[in-house]
């Protein structure tokens, strides 16, 4: 009997959802339920920014409460069937059963009152995201290729399926020839350390599949993205794109050198609440990478996700185009190039999200492999002795690095063994410039017990020609003799304050200004027994990036003062 009374109220309500594409004059809400028609007038509809997660103030209960008229009205007429034009709103009927006027009265009446009845509950049109793959999304950056770029990203399947041998270091071949792919790469030998995915770097090869996918022509490519939860309402994203293909850098008289197979690079978007509060660009320098402001990042999608511009041939990440100079050497400069003109890639639609710390199995195995991601690099070249790098170099690990990964994971030295947490910090603590005669350190050292913390402010002369400003180091080269190299000078500057660990270890130092023709560079932090700075032991120090506070003022700024919160923890 009840499934009677079921399957009663259900198949008129089907009935008439099917009728719904045909008939103009079906009730709105009854066509927006059957999912071809705009949700009906005064009606509250939420959705988020890309209007894939909406919710209409709307039909569960509705639905619920129509679906109980339908059976009771079915029931009165001892199931006889219920045309669906009966309940058609402004259509003649020649049917002049008294049931049905009781039907029609209760179905209109329900009608009328669901607007009251919507408030009750929302509906979700849709299942919401995790809210770690939609944090990823809502910062997913658009990637700029250089416009004479010819070697592009990839995804792990991609490269794995080419013709790729993993050796040894002596180049022979280990795994048995076995089939690589992402489920099975971990399964090489101590989890593939001390191999190379080898493969053909003729031009046959460079014609071939380490030419990569060019987004704009070959769909497939893929942004691997960790969403790393830190301290102090920190979630971090990685951004990393693959290329099977790094080219090197043009050298006179020498050619190309610093070629190699397999390069991974990436940006970081550092979130605070789950609000974007910088950009770090990874590649060769820190003139134009390095860690941006949200305020000062270039953005797209009307100014809500970063752009990374992707440098040529060697894929190096920088906040603008131009040409940066990351090795000025007497005879050679080594640059990254980056321009607008090329191919745009939004990646929102490309991104594999993961999650970490997580125990990655399946096709995910593959993040587990502790070997280089293509050949072993060349030392026969006959500028070996002179300069260390030929027109071949060893190709570089995977994402899980020790730049990404704790302090702890990178003093350990088991390639086997993954970190608990990607705890490094920025390559830059950002700043605000300070034109007090002070500059105030906010730091956090939880888990610590000494009754004092310090810190230490590297300040830095600045090239202003002043000769008393610069220092001769003697540095000895790798053929064994002697140069002598004229630097900037530093001081230290230095400050000190009874320290509790309780809680977050939250602690703020204040550290006397830099003398006049020196600027904040650097700082470091210690734990001390007593009061006195210069007895304490610095852990080592972290990279600063002022900046003004004033969107009108752009670009690092030289200050002998900051105002800085750095929300990575220091640990001792």
């Amino acid at each position: 009997m009840m499934m009677d009374v079921i399957s009663a109220c259900i198949n008129p309500l089907l009935t008439c959802a099917g009728d719904a594409r045909r008939n103009d004059k079906i009730h709105p809400v009854l066509s927006y339920i059957a999912g071809w028609r705009t949700p009906p007038p005064r009606w509250t509809i939420s959705c988020d920014r890309e209007g894939k997660n909406c919710e209409l103030r709307s039909p569960v209960f509705i639905l619920l409460f129509l679906c109980a008229i339908a059976a009771f009205s079915v029931v009165s007429l001892r199931f006889r069937p219920l045309p669906c034009r009966h309940v058609l709103v402004g259509t003649s009927t020649s049917s002049t059963s008294p049931p049905f006027a009781m039907i029609a009265f209760t179905l209109l009446t329900a009608l009328a009152v669901s607007p009251l009845l919507a408030r009750a509950a929302p509906f979700t049109t849709r299942q919401s995201e995790d809210p770690n793959v939609a944090l990823a999304k809502k910062y997913a950056p658009q990637l700029r290729f250089e416009k004479n770029e010819k070697f592009w990203v990839s995804s792990v399947d991609y490269f794995l399926g080419g013709p790729i041998t993993p050796k040894d270091t002596n180049g022979n071949a280990v795994g048995g020839g076995l089939a690589l792919s992402p489920s099975n790469l971990n399964t090489l030998p101590n989890a593939g350390d001390g191999v190379f995915l080898s493969t053909d770097t003729s031009s046959n090869g460079l014609n071939g599949f380490l030419a990569g996918q060019n987004p704009a022509t070959t769909p497939g490519a893929k942004l691997y993205t960790f969403v790393a939860p830190k301290a102090n309402d920190v979630v971090d994203l990685y951004y990393w794109l693959f290329t099977p293909y790094n080219l090197g850098k043009k050298v006179p008289l020498l050619g190309l050198v610093g070629d190699h197979v397999g390069d991974w690079e990436r940006l970081k978007v550092r979130t605070v609440n789950g609000t974007a509060q910088s950009v770090e660009y990874h590649a060769h320098g820190d003139t134009g990478s390095g860690t941006v402001p949200w305020a000062q990042v270039v953005k797209f999608d009307n100014d809500q996700r970063p752009v990374g511009y992707v440098a040529s041939g060697s894929h190096g990440l920088w906040s603008t185009p131009g040409t940066f100079t990351y090795v000025n050497a007497v005879i050679f400069k080594l640059q990254d190039v980056t321009s607008d003109g090329g191919v745009q890639w939004d990646t929102r639609d490309s991104l594999v999200v993961l999650n970490y710390p997580n125990t990655f199995t399946d096709d995910l195995s593959w993040l587990n492999f502790r070997g280089a991601w293509g050949n072993k690099g060349v030392s026969s070249c006959w500028w070996h002795g002179i300069y260390k790098e030929c027109e071949l170099v060893d190709a570089p690990p995977g994402p899980l690095r020790d730049d990404v990964l704790s302090s702890s994971f990178a003093a350990q030295k088991k390639p086997t063994i993954l970190a608990d947490s990607m705890d490094a910090p920025s390559s830059h603590v950002l700043a605000s410039v300070s034109k007090s005669s002070s500059s105030s350190y906010t730091v956090y050292a939880p888990n610590s017990d000494a009754p004092y913390i310090a810190v230490r402010q590297t300040c830095t002369a600045e090239s202003d020609g002043n000769a008393s400003h610069l220092v001769h180091n003697i540095k000895q080269q790798t053929d064994g003799s002697f140069t002598k190299r004229a630097e900037p000078k530093s001081a230290f500057t230095y400050g000190v304050v009874p320290f509790s660990s309780s809680g977050t270890g939250k602690a703020t130092v204040s550290v006397s200004q830099c003398q006049t023709g020196f600027s904040v560079t650097s700082y470091s932090v210690a734990l001390c027994q007593s009061g006195k700075a210069y007895e304490c032991d610095f852990a080592s120090s972290r990279a600063i990036r002022a900046f003004d506070d004033s969107a009108a003022v752009l670009g690092v700024q030289a200050t002998r003062a900051v105002t800085l919160n750095d929300l990575d923890v220091w640990e001792f």
